[in-house]
């Protein structure tokens, strides 16, 4: 059973890489395919980072357009999924590093009232408790060690594909990884006190 669930592996990553190097090679169909595979784990990534469903779509599309262009500098066509996640990555950073050039400070928007009266202690408590996760993870963590554990937990990356999104070597992203869960365990246990 396990050769076969390796030889199923080894036939996906073949067929993964030469999907890549055709599309590399300019076949739309083949970059069509890898679209399609990918546009979901892309979707996943943008949603997790970005609160704006409105700008999703377009940082979904900005991925899939700049890996387009860009195909032909990636190295081992092999890492196409981690190379994708570090493209999402950083047009996830231009588009924070835009918005907060850009942040509104109007907050007398009416939409966004919340009525006092019809919230319980345990909504004030439970609002409470996020106030500390949120400020545990702002205070603790910075972007990197965030992006890190996010990559980890959520996506399940491993060493070498953590590497390949932060455009690190495998051993450094270890290190990372390790310092990263290092400082978050800390964090947590000088909130909880």
């Amino acid at each position: 059973m396990k050769n076969s669930t390796r030889t199923a592996s080894r036939a996906a990553q073949d067929d993964e890489r030469a999907l890549v190097e055709q599309a590399a090679a300019g076949d739309a169909r083949a970059f069509a395919t890898l679209y399609e595979r990918y546009q979901p784990y892309v979707a996943k990534i943008v949603t997790s980072d970005v609160r704006d469903a409105s700008v999703w779509g377009d940082l979904e599309q900005g991925v899939f357009e700049r890996a387009w262009t860009k195909l032909g500098d990636l190295r081992d066509p092999g890492s196409f999924r981690p190379w994708l996640a570090q493209i999402t990555r950083r047009l996830i950073v231009d588009h924070h590093r835009a918005a907060a050039r850009t942040i509104c400070t109007d907050f007398t928007d009416s939409e966004h009232d919340i009525d006092a009266d019809d919230w319980t202690p345990h909504d004030w408590a439970t609002v409470g408790e996020l106030a500390d996760t949120l400020k545990v993870a702002i205070d603790g963590l910075s972007l990197r060690d965030a992006t890190v554990i996010e990559l980890a937990t959520t996506f399940g990356f491993n060493a070498s594909e953590i590497a390949a999104a932060l455009d690190v070597e495998p051993g450094h992203a270890r290190v990372l990884l390790h310092r990263a869960r290092g400082r978050l365990s800390k964090a947590l246990v000088d909130v909880r006190g």
